[in-house]
């Protein structure tokens, strides 16, 4: 088991982080029992380079490293531990596709023992067979008590360099979860923020709100506190959500995003466990439709996507206020680009996604459901030149762009699709008295959506 924290001992406090991986060949050490005895190169998670960067962060000679092998040998140290510094990490590295261990660990760490440490669980992915089912696992975990699941191992290097923001010793705000168990007591207004974003975006609203009833910053009685420290107590001359936000129309966007080499779909799994869903968000001022649906898809996802065309565009009027919402279809630029895993305020991570998947999932809405069927079952993708700026420029596509179009909407050629074309009748099928009409692109928001493009 290996715990530790950096920083210089002036302004950080002592704590540990917890390291558990099957891969950690404790042999070279056998000669003695001290715990305190390191030897990085022979744990196989990291590798050398990772190895390296761990030295980095911790050689400060104040934090305490554990490394241990099996998930037994943990509950032991755990059993053991009786230093005065808290334990602010723990890493699973589970191998296995059995997760009952893990799951009955986790509620020992939450329920039994009501450690406040970030557990991070890093499924293997090179050695497990089911990691098509990581969004599924991944879900289960969160909801046992994981603060984060993960298959990139620099997502997790990332966060033990976060983790010294939670021992910070010189700032004036606490965490009211995580004060009582030495964690995040004395932060300055931006770590307290990045603390709650990483160690508590799990907890739902109501949850979250009688655990921390008031802003630890203005003390004011918040519910979204979340919201609030993001948007309220953000980076000092950086311009939040609201204010960038549209006033009297409310334009926003989802994507839909789909891998071409297997043909799955992106979702996010929101914060204050809302449910997963599609990556999305609002327009800034100056910025594109197209552009926030970019820009959004890597915040919340972490994944750089290329816009392919439009699934529709829903204005919804109300008295005060109006919703516009275009529904993009887009195709990530790399394949091989891993999802974020480390959680913020903008999602707890995200996963490739099989239609099939969703019936384990807990979804936020609907809209998952309807277009991963809706492009599944061979539905139309509208081009993208279809949404642009006033008086622009309008050109006949050449004949290598109609075809590149038309290739656009098809599935991959390994996925058991239909292309995504505008259905046509068989030769049997009796004539329609009625003109064929493609369905709106213009639609109401959620309004009913048809698989076939002509009735």
């Amino acid at each position: 088991m290996m715990a530790s924290l950096c920083g210089s001992g002036k302004n950080i406090a002592k704590s540990t982080i917890v390291i558990q991986s099957e891969t950690y060949d404790n042999s070279s050490s056998s000669s003695s029992n001290n715990e305190d005895e390191i030897e990085l190169r022979t744990f196989g998670l990291l590798g050398e380079t990772h190895s390296n960067m761990l030295k980095v962060i911790c050689d400060d000679n104040e934090h305490k490293l554990i490394t241990v092998r099996t998930v037994e040998d943990l509950t032991a140290s755990l059993n053991r531990y009786d230093s005065d510094n808290p334990i602010v990490m723990i890493i699973l590295h589970v191998q296995k596709e059995d997760l009952q261990q893990i799951h009955a660990l986790l509620n020992d760490i939450r329920v039994i023992r009501v450690m406040p440490a970030f557990v991070c669980v890093y499924l293997d992915p090179l050695k497990r067979k089911s990691s098509q089912a990581y969004s599924i696992e991944s879900a289960k975990l969160i909801q046992a008590g994981a603060s984060m699941v993960s298959e990139n191992v620099d997502d997790i290097m990332s966060t033990i360099a976060v983790m010294k923001k939670s021992m910070m010793t010189n700032g004036r705000y606490s965490c009211p979860i995580c004060r009582h168990g030495g964690i995040a007591h004395h932060l300055d207004r931006n770590d307290i923020c990045s603390h709650i974003f990483l160690f508590h975006p799990s907890e739902e609203f109501d949850h979250l709100a009688m655990k921390i009833p008031k802003c630890p910053i203005c003390k004011q009685q918040i519910h979204k506190i979340g919201s609030h420290l993001h948007n309220d107590h953000g980076p000092e001359g950086v311009p939040n959500e609201n204010d960038m936000a549209l006033s009297t129309v409310y334009p926003f966007c989802l994507v839909v995003v789909r891998r071409r080499k297997d043909g799955r779909f992106l979702l996010v799994n929101e914060v204050a466990n809302m449910g997963w869903w599609l990556t999305g968000g609002r327009v800034n001022l100056g910025e594109s439709l197209q552009a926030a649906a970019i820009r959004e898809t890597k915040e919340e996802a972490g994944i750089d996507v290329e816009i392919k065309g439009i699934l529709r565009v829903e204005y919804s009027p109300h008295s005060k206020y109006s919703r516009m919402r275009v529904i993009f279809y887009a195709e990530p630029i790399n394949d091989d680009q891993l999802p974020k895993s480390i959680p913020d305020y903008e999602s707890v991570g995200a996963a490739y996604v099989a239609l099939e998947d969703l019936a384990h999932l807990t979804l936020r809405g609907k809209e998952p459901k309807m277009w991963f069927r809706y492009l599944q079952e061979g539905g139309t993708i509208f081009p993208v030149e279809l949404l642009t700026v006033e008086n622009a420029r309008l050109e006949l596509p050449s004949n290598s762009a109609r075809k590149s179009s038309r290739a656009a909407n098809h599935l991959p050629t390994n996925t058991p699709a239909t292309p995504n074309t505008p259905a046509t009748p068989t030769p049997t099928s009796k004539p329609s008295k009625q003109t064929k009409e493609p369905i709106p692109i213009l639609s109401h928001s959620n309004s009913h959506l048809l698989i076939s493009t002509f009735f």
